[in-house]
């Protein structure tokens, strides 16, 4: 009966692996205590941007807000910002006028649940027509696109202004190994790929 594990393993399993954790100082109450304390810096750090006129929501997700991490181990604290400054079309009918408005484009080169968004003017529902900073032309459709670049633009000067090291990796930038701070906007339609 090679394979076979009696019903009473995990059981014993997960009360020595309780034990360990405990040992570790992973206890309920901790991890309680952490999940707490993140909250309450979400809503500092969402009130702190809302002071200085940028209308953005944080969030703190992963091992150091789960408090599934114990000392040690070098874990970062990861931080989503949601900017509602920028309008997500999924199509030109969700236009808004003197907002920054970016349409979800479906190209090739994509992976499943992902999009380029193309920048729309504020004045009218028509695509840019020359980059600048926040947006490149792309080199197989010849359309403007949002650079992720343009996401750490504040973090950029921020590092520049203050000579500290700036550290961009994929969608993450931030000014600490301790943190990755990622930027992402409010899409107020869901898309077909995520309704399932």
């Amino acid at each position: 009966m090679a394979g076979y594990v009696p019903v009473w393993f995990y059981g014993v399993m997960s009360l020595r692996l309780i034990a360990a954790l405990e040992d570790l100082g992973v206890t309920e109450l901790i991890i309680g205590r952490r999940r707490h304390t993140f909250l309450q810096e979400e809503s500092a750090d969402t009130l702190t941007y809302q002071i200085h006129g940028r209308p953005c929501v944080c969030y703190h997700f992963g091992s150091m807000t789960e408090g599934t991490t114990t000392p040690g181990m070098g874990s970062d604290i990861d931080t989503l910002i949601c900017d509602d400054r920028v309008n997500i079309m999924s199509g030109r009918p969700d236009w808004k006028r003197g907002k920054v408005n970016l349409l979800m484009v479906k190209h090739v080169t994509c992976s499943p649940q992902h999009y380029r968004l193309q920048g729309i003017r504020a004045d009218e529902p028509l695509p840019l027509t020359f980059p600048n900073d926040d947006f490149d032309v792309s080199d197989t459709d010849g359309m403007i696109y949002r650079s992720n670049r343009a996401a750490g633009t504040f973090l950029r000067q921020y590092a520049s202004d203050n000579n500290t090291p700036y550290i961009n990796a994929g969608p993450s930038h931030s000014i600490s190994e301790m943190y990755d701070i990622v930027v992402a906007f409010r899409c107020e339609t869901l898309p077909v790929e995520c309704e399932s």
